[in-house]
């Protein structure tokens, strides 16, 4: 199935840095980075499973670890070359929760209990629960009781904050594995890493303007005869840019 998306290489206003972002994603309203390398795109486009144009909230992010850990952690596949990880999948995915977790305390706007899922068991809930458990030990170590007592005000509990990153998690593997139900176990795991690269090395070849926003058509998806993926860079010409 064939896809097309605006990426677009522009400067982040709050930080100051160019990078890659889809054109359809607000910048983040909570802190977090929005714009990136190909393997911040692949991220936005294979495991955030509700689009980039919807990013946004503590809840998102959690249950886009969840597909995370369906497209990369099952298989240690966390960078490309997985030997080169300071850490294993799980712990990984666990401080990247922590991360979030502290976002949630700085900008408790960010949580809607509405949103959190509600599901049932999972088969790979001993991985989800070291994850959650892992991140809030993190969390409890790093953060002074005020702003634990923040995290308590708004989730509730430890347990109650362990069990919603868990079903954020089941939610978030489960949507991708539906998604990319017909592609084989390694499917959504080579296009990740097929978007990641071909926008890395075109962005090495040294076609981006440091100082002057631009437009691109990635298209990306897998062959209709092989299944094999591929992702293709292309610039957008505007007509004032003639």
């Amino acid at each position: 199935m064939p896809w097309v998306k605006e990426l677009k290489w522009v400067e982040d206003p709050e930080l100051g840095e160019w990078g890659w972002m889809c054109a359809d994603m607000p910048f983040s309203d909570y802190g977090n980075v929005s714009i990136g390398d190909g393997t911040v795109i692949a991220h936005d486009l294979i495991e955030h499973t509700h689009g980039p144009a919807n990013i946004g909230g503590v809840i998102d992010e959690l249950i886009a670890i969840g597909a995370v850990w369906f497209v990369r952690g099952r298989h240690g596949d966390m960078q490309r070359r997985a030997s080169t990880s300071r850490h294993a999948p799980d712990m990984a995915l666990a401080q990247e929760i922590a991360h979030v977790m502290e976002t949630l305390i700085r900008y408790p706007e960010s949580f809607c209990r509405r949103d959190v899922p509600r599901t049932q068991w999972h088969s790979d809930d001993e991985t989800f629960k070291f994850c959650a458990e892992y991140a809030y030990r993190t969390l409890r170590e790093d953060r002074d009781k005020d702003e634990m007592d923040i995290l308590r005000e708004i989730v509730g509990p430890r347990e109650r904050v362990e069990e919603m990153i868990v079903s954020c998690m089941r939610r978030g593997y489960n949507l991708c594995r539906a998604r990319f139900r017909h592609r084989g176990d390694y499917g959504p795991n080579n296009l990740f890493w097929a978007i990641a690269e071909e926008i890395n090395d075109y962005t090495k070849r040294g076609h981006l303007e440091k100082d002057h926003e631009q437009h691109f058509k990635l298209h990306y998806g897998f062959e209709q005869h092989t299944g094999h993926t591929y992702a293709r860079v292309e610039p957008i010409y505007r007509e004032e840019e003639y």
